[in-house]
């Protein structure tokens, strides 16, 4: 077994939990979208939207993560009080009474070497290490491993739908802001068969006060579903025609969309429909497994995505 550089962890451990267990911060993965969350445009607002709904994501995938580090941290530090709070038995003067201000100086004592402990090169090791081993020890569960697997599941389609709500929310709303756009997606070839023949009533114009300059893009995908990524790309292409547009909604983001329907519709088992739609090499009827990095690289292409979308928008201006 070969190990990872500057550890005597083996790297067949490391490399099962880092596919078994999300471990991304979620703050360093929503950093890039910040800038693009300031103002009150659509788009930011959407962008708002997006970032907290990763985080919500991150924090649900990284919780046997983060559940298993606090563990370790509290342990440790349970060890060092025990033993202040032993010596804090020994009085200064023979005789002398256990007090609640000894007790509270054992606190503090163990308060500060814990910290200085974990601030230390071999406390940083020590936090590392025992997450690695109690987490692959963790794995020769069945119920654990199968929960991970669930987590990630779980994740990989909230993932897809994080995409697809920033798209459709951004969509309506830059169509509201910009009523004659609604003609570029009317015609273009690609939404023919969608919007088939548009009809809009007296009670919709009427809900919003006879004036739709402000609402079109609400009124022309009220009751239309926005989810498929064929339909999210056309709809880019019409209003944007931006090749790196294109580029950012291409192959991982198809990939995404159709582990999530397999999942969604199938349990993960592989078929027919999705070895056709994929270039998947695992058999027929055999459920996929998901990979904690392959879910953050998902992640990644949505958040890619989406600011590229800001960086077409802004080049407008």
């Amino acid at each position: 077994m070969t190990k990872d550089e500057g550890s005597h962890i083996p790297r067949d451990i490391v490399v099962k939990i880092r596919r078994s267990f999300f471990m991304y911060p979620d703050m360093e993965f929503v950093e890039p979208l910040i800038a693009y969350a300031e103002g009150d445009s659509p788009y930011a607002k959407c962008v708002a939207s997006a970032i907290e709904n990763f985080h919500s994501t991150i924090s649900a995938v990284s919780l046997p993560f983060t559940l298993m580090h606090t563990a370790i941290i509290k342990r440790r530090f349970d060890s060092i009080h025990a033993s202040e709070r032993i010596l804090a038995l020994i009085p200064e003067k023979q005789g002398a009474p256990y007090t609640t201000e000894m007790s509270k100086k054992a606190l503090e004592k163990a308060t500060q070497k814990a910290n200085e402990f974990f601030g230390t090169e071999e406390g940083k090791n020590y936090v590392r290490d025992h997450i690695v081993y109690e987490m692959h020890d963790s794995l020769k569960s069945p119920n654990v491993e199968n929960g991970s697997q669930e987590l990630l599941v779980q994740t990989l389609i909230s993932t897809w739908s994080i995409f697809e709500s920033f798209s459709r929310s951004f969509i309506i709303s830059w169509l509201d802001e910009h009523p004659n756009d609604v003609s570029l997606l009317m015609a273009s070839s690609d939404f023919k068969d969608y919007f088939g023949k548009q009809i809009i009533d007296i009670q919709t114009i009427g809900d919003h006060s006879f004036d739709l300059s402000r609402s079109m893009g609400t009124i022309l995908f009220k009751n239309r579903r926005l989810d498929s990524l064929s339909n999210i790309k056309n709809a880019m292409k019409a209003l944007f025609n931006s090749a790196d547009l294109q580029n950012a909604l291409g192959t991982e983001l198809r990939t995404l969309n159709q582990k999530r329907h397999l999942f969604v519709h199938n349990r993960g088992v592989v078929d027919a429909e999705y070895i056709k739609k994929t270039d998947c090499t695992s058999p027929l009827g055999e459920r996929l497994k998901l990979d904690a990095h392959e879910i953050n690289d998902y992640m990644i292409a949505v958040r890619a995505a989406i600011m590229t979308i800001g960086d077409t928008v802004r080049a407008l201006k």
